[in-house]
């Protein structure tokens, strides 16, 4: 099957958060190659059938979820380039309502679609999207430190993107939709 746009629901953080994100990612772009989007945790992706259908499912999740803090646990490096360069959240005992929730953010939109890509939740926000080698995302991995207090995310998004993220053109071809705040 030949999937040329998908629309992925993101988690999005409020405006200090961002503020603070944006300064890790600018810190490791003096260290590499490469290039962002906006801060946010994918919750879902699927086909893209229609923009009005992705927005309607987009005001129905944001209407059945509170504003959600997560705790930054660690700074990785990973090899695939949307795994570039990312921050991991704390999965400890306090945090086990967060990721109920996120998994409930990620079930809702999931059973909202008829056309699931498979999609399998893996908190993470992304620093920044690199073709450097490995050990050199490590290395700057290494050099960051994770912010220490929890991180506010009070927004849900929807954008349209390629089925296949490999490049900086493809990173520039996501498309906003639309995002709803949440209560």
């Amino acid at each position: 099957m030949d999937i040329k746009q998908v629309v992925s629901y993101w988690l999005m953080p409020d405006q200090q958060t961002a503020a603070a994100l944006k300064q890790i990612s600018d810190c490791a772009q003096q260290q590499l190659n490469g290039c962002w989007l906006p801060p946010h945790i994918t919750l879902y992706s699927d086909h893209l059938d229609s923009f009005d259908l992705a927005i309607e499912h987009l005001i129905a999740a944001a209407k059945q979820h509170q504003p959600l803090q997560l705790q930054p646990q660690a700074i990785e490096a990973g090899a695939a380039f949307t795994q570039s360069l990312m921050l991991r959240f704390s999965v400890e005992q306090s945090e086990k309502a967060a990721q109920a929730a996120l998994q409930a953010w990620s079930q809702n939109l999931c059973h909202r679609s008829a056309n699931a890509l498979s999609y399998q939740l893996d908190p993470h926000l992304s620093l920044l999207y690199s073709n450097d080698p490995l050990p050199t995302r490590q290395a700057c991995a290494a050099s960051l430190t994770p912010p220490s207090n929890s991180l506010r995310f009070d927004r849900i998004g929807a954008v349209s993107h390629p089925f296949r993220i490999e490049t900086a053109d493809d990173i520039a071809a996501f498309t906003p939709l639309a995002s709803q705040k949440l209560d």
